[in-house]
């Protein structure tokens, strides 16, 4: 199984430095993300599903 946060987290160290939580960036880059386990929509709704997931746990 693929590891989804892994994924996000990559790609707001590497790609995102200056501003990390652009989303309408994060899902350009998903469009280019090659997975054969599961359809490309899921994908973009589970990393945001992580990345929100994180962003409120870091309020607390």
């Amino acid at each position: 199984m693929v590891d989804y946060f892994q994924i996000l987290r990559t790609i707001c160290e590497n790609k995102f430095r200056g501003n990390p939580f652009h989303f309408s960036r994060i899902m350009i880059y998903l469009y280019r993300i090659e997975c054969r386990e599961i359809e490309i929509n899921d994908i973009r709704f589970l990393l945001l599903n992580k990345l929100t997931s994180e962003l409120k746990r870091q309020e607390y």
